[in-house]
């Protein structure tokens, strides 16, 4: 009598396939992660962009932004009309109030507080201070976003200039202290 064992490499075939599932797991993983990475820098510097639209239809309604310390933007008045200006016709941004008592920051629920700040180019970066504009080089809008992870900053550097270089490029980086100050010069 001969006895044969069926069954046997069905065991091995589905090892073999079990493996194959579970780098091909670990390989799409890795990319969904990667992905959704991807999408959260896309969408804060998207939001960055639409605050600055926001900005300019406010200023081509109203006139120019008060600021506060001669840099900080009160943008709060891209959602409020407190001040009754003449010619308002926001609200400009779907941002929400920060209730903040100098009316300079802007929130969203999933990245954390906006600014905008008017300042010359050497403005951002980990050595410099925050200057004022004034006639000895050009100002530009600024806007910022407060984070509290460095790592969220360098990855929207490398996103936006190709390379993690807080002082240099269109996006700079300060620590300031609880919070990480992530600026795009628009």
């Amino acid at each position: 009598m001969i006895y044969v064992k069926k069954g046997a490499m069905f065991g091995l075939d589905a090892r073999i396939a079990l493996a194959i599932f579970g780098a091909l797991s670990v390989i799409s993983g890795a990319a969904l992660y990667s992905a959704i990475q991807e999408s959260k820098l896309v969408s804060i510097v998207t939001e960055m962009q639409e605050l600055h639209k926001s900005y300019i239809a406010y200023s081509l309604d109203v006139g120019s932004m008060d600021t506060y310390s001669n840099t900080f933007l009160l943008i709060e008045r891209l959602v409020d009309n407190s001040n009754n200006a003449a010619g308002w016709s926001g609200p400009y941004t779907s941002l929400g109030n920060y209730n903040d008592h100098r009316e300079i920051y802007l929130i969203n629920s999933k990245f954390g507080r906006y600014a905008m700040r008017l300042a010359k180019d050497t403005a951002f970066g980990a050595a410099n201070s925050l200057e004022a504009c004034d006639d000895t080089d050009p100002c530009y809008v600024w806007v910022q976003i407060l984070t509290p992870d460095a790592a969220t900053g360098n990855q929207l550097d490398i996103h936006i200039d190709g390379t993690a270089d807080t002082n240099a490029g269109n996006l700079r980086i300060r620590n300031g202290g609880v919070y990480y100050k992530v600026g795009l010069k628009i």
